[in-house]
């Protein structure tokens, strides 16, 4: 795994062109860059590993699963961008690294997701991972919740007065509860509110000063020899 560094775009946006969506059996196309972030690339075996390994969380049933969904594909290459922006930004932030304990417990976890152990390595071989590669993906991940947790401190809490705001202009939806019952649930909505807003301001503020150059639709998959 491991991404290429790109010194020069043109060339690259110059070679790119759409392609078709590929027929069951043929062979894809995976070293193609998909998109560069700061002139780092991202392939487009990239996006597959991120698309599997996140199916594979949410739905077992997919784990071994030829090859990731057409419709997991660009949630995915969105999940790359988003992951370099916010660990290049956590480099400053003094974010810890993952410990060797903590990928091993990553690993753990996800191996025990499946039936058995030749059915991990199986999901491997499918997505042409190593288990040094699955460690880096998750342990990417991992580092980049901490950055945005340790960003989310930055954030005031929310005071009294807005639960009960809160309350009074929404007392219908309450059916009569008094205060007191719901404001502990008033708290949790305004805060999870003020959380996804925040962060997805940073986000597009991260995004808005970087330099992003999306060279393929990684739905539309182009096939070797075509």
């Amino acid at each position: 795994m491991g991404r290429l560094l790109l010194p020069i775009l043109a060339p690259v946006l110059g070679l790119w062109s759409p392609a078709s969506p590929a027929r069951a059996g043929e062979p894809v196309l995976l070293d193609e860059a998909t998109a560069v972030v700061d002139g780092e690339v991202i392939t487009r075996g990239e996006v597959w590993e991120q698309a599997a390994l996140v199916e594979c969380e949410q739905v077992l049933e997919r784990c071994l699963a030829p090859e990731p969904s057409p419709e997991s594909l660009r949630p995915a290459l969105d999940t790359l961008i988003r992951q370099h922006l916010v660990l290049t930004e956590a480099r400053d932030m003094d974010v810890p690294q993952v410990t060797e304990e903590e990928r091993a417990r990553l690993l753990t976890r996800t191996r025990t997701r499946f039936a058995s152990d030749d059915k991990y390595r199986q999901f491997l071989r499918l997505h042409r991972l190593t288990e040094e590669d699955l460690g880096e993906l998750l342990a990417r991940a991992l580092r980049v919740e901490r950055a945005q947790e340790a960003r989310l401190k930055l954030l005031p809490p929310v005071q009294d007065a807005e639960v009960e705001a809160y309350f009074r202009e929404n007392r219908v939806r309450f059916g009569g509860a008094p205060l007191g019952q719901v404001a502990e649930a008033i708290r949790l909505r305004l805060l999870t509110q003020r959380r996804e807003e925040f962060l997805s301001q940073w986000l597009y503020e991260l995004r808005s000063r970087a330099n992003v150059q999306i060279l393929a639709d990684p739905a539309r998959v182009p096939v070797m020899g075509k």
